[in-house]
């Protein structure tokens, strides 16, 4: 019996060139010359959408996040979507909004709101003159403890 040599790597013909050595010599000749990051970003902005939303961090105590975590399971939502609702609820329905005391915890609930509520808020900010983050804990605060108080 004969040997068996195989050819792998190779093609077949005169040239015995390794076949991966010229993958990657075409990559490199189709390579484009790079640009230096301070050309891109002067020629290059991103366009910004016009549904952005902004996201803004409400603390909560212990209980006010069990209330919404229940008030999420009941509506079938997440708890930053339960939170968004009840923010622009408050912010559509009620115009007044009792002082409450705000602290500075390390439980916290997202809410995003759209262009047009968060105009409404930096409204009341500008009033209250307060954060947004305040004003969203004062209005969330208000609309749970108004229409949720005796959930259970």
């Amino acid at each position: 019996m004969g040997t068996f040599k195989p050819s792998l790597g190779t093609q077949t013909g005169t040239n015995k060139k390794p076949f991966i050595t010229e993958v990657v010599r075409k990559k490199e000749n189709d390579r484009k010359p790079s640009t230096t990051p301070k050309e891109k970003t002067q020629t290059i902005q991103r366009k910004i959408r016009s549904d952005k939303k902004k996201d803004i961090k409400i603390p909560l105590t212990l209980t006010q996040k069990q209330l919404l975590k229940k008030i999420a399971r009941k509506n079938r939502t997440t708890v930053t979507q339960a939170c968004t609702k009840l923010v622009e609820e408050g912010l559509t329905f009620f115009e007044t909004f009792p002082e409450v005391d705000y602290e500075n915890s390390t439980l916290t609930v997202h809410a995003k709101l759209s262009n047009f509520y968060s105009e409404q808020l930096f409204l009341y900010e500008l009033e209250w003159d307060m954060s947004s983050r305040k004003a969203a804990h004062r209005i969330l605060t208000y609309v749970m403890e108004r229409n949720y108080n005796d959930y259970e």
